[in-house]
């Protein structure tokens, strides 16, 4: 299962990526935002034998939490 493990792996960079480039764009836009630099990205994968996941916010904590499914 090496393969399945590199495919969670994957979707954790692509996540983390995607979240830096967001950060930097807004850091473009909104110059005199200061607060934009406090946020931060938590990427869980969990063991659960469900589908989905879920996104919520706590302060400037960002989170993204999916279930690894059948």
């Amino acid at each position: 299962m090496k393969n399945k493990e590199d495919f969670y792996v994957d979707i954790k960079k692509r996540a983390l990526n995607i979240y830096e480039q967001y950060q930097f764009l807004t850091k473009k836009i909104f110059k005199n935002e200061s607060s934009i630099s406090k946020y931060r990205l938590n990427f869980y994968i969990k063991e659960d034998a469900k589908l989905g996941g879920k996104a919520w916010c706590e302060k400037y904590t960002d989170n993204i939490l999916i279930n690894k499914g059948l």
